[in-house]
């Protein structure tokens, strides 16, 4: 048994090691930015911090936080497609470790070494941390979300409400799909009995 488990830790890290390697190597490769990359990148220059709060331009659209962090990237290290993939590839290597903890959260040792083999290599988790989008930050934020929903199994119901609800702000602030995320992890946070959904009603 203790050598399963030592062999799936092999697996874990070999996968992690291997899954940087090629999200590092994609990143080398310093792509020429494409269409979609750049009517996001004319919004990003030709904006202050308060106007990109507000629609932008070119039928684009991407969350407030997500294009902060982009132009403040971009104001301190300057403009270079280098820079630009920064922060998607941050959020791409992050999400592979954040896989780590869930999957072992909720599956066995080697369905857990598989389930971080399967993010390692996926070609749309390497391909699009290094795109000036926020797809990897949108996966990060997914995958914590999951986690929080796992680890806070014990606390009481009105407890995990208030967290989701604490946290809520933000995330949907940094990735729009987290509206969906957010709303299914209501629909599995709901009270089963009208008494325990009353309470939390005339706590509210």
């Amino acid at each position: 048994m203790r050598s399963r488990l030592s062999d799936a830790k092999f697996l874990t890290a070999l996968f992690l090691l291997g899954g940087i390697a090629l999200r590092l190597w994609q990143y080398a490769l310093n792509h020429v930015i494409w269409y979609d990359e750049a009517v996001l990148l004319a919004n990003i220059l030709g904006k202050n911090y308060g106007e990109l709060l507000g629609p932008l331009g070119k039928a684009v659209a991407a969350p407030p936080f997500y294009l902060w962090m982009l132009k403040s990237v971009h104001l301190i290290f300057g403009d270079q497609p280098f820079v630009w993939r920064l922060l998607p590839l941050i959020a791409g290597v992050a999400t592979l470790f954040a896989t780590v903890p869930l999957a072992r959260a909720v599956l066995t040792p080697q369905g857990a070494a598989f389930a971080v083999g399967l993010v390692a290599v996926s070609d749309a988790h390497i391909r699009l941390c290094v795109t000036v989008k926020p797809y990897t930050l949108d996966a990060l934020v997914t995958t914590l979300l999951l986690y929080g929903l796992v680890r806070t199994g014990g606390w009481p119901l009105t407890r995990r409400l208030y967290a989701l609800a604490a946290v809520a702000p933000f995330v949907l602030c940094t990735s729009y799909p987290s509206a969906f995320v957010v709303g299914g992890l209501l629909l599995a946070l709901w009270p089963n009995d009208r008494r325990t959904a009353v309470a939390w009603a005339v706590a509210g």
